[in-house]
């Protein structure tokens, strides 16, 4: 941001605040997300596509 600006003189407190501002938007935007997920109805097992077996290790 201040590099961005040109590295401005005594605007320090301005760039400060404005990436505060933008770390608190991405942390609320990352609970919203957390809750979206978390509100979601468990799906049917009919709905879950099937998974691969476990592959066997080969001793070396």
């Amino acid at each position: 941001m201040w590099e961005g600006e040109g590295r401005p003189e005594g605007r320090h407190l301005d760039h400060w605040q404005h990436a505060e501002d933008q770390l608190e938007a991405t942390e609320r935007a990352a609970e919203v997300e957390v809750e979206q997920i978390a509100s979601e109805k468990p799906k049917k097992k009919s709905e879950v596509p099937p998974t691969a077996p476990p592959t066997k290790k080969v001793a070396m």
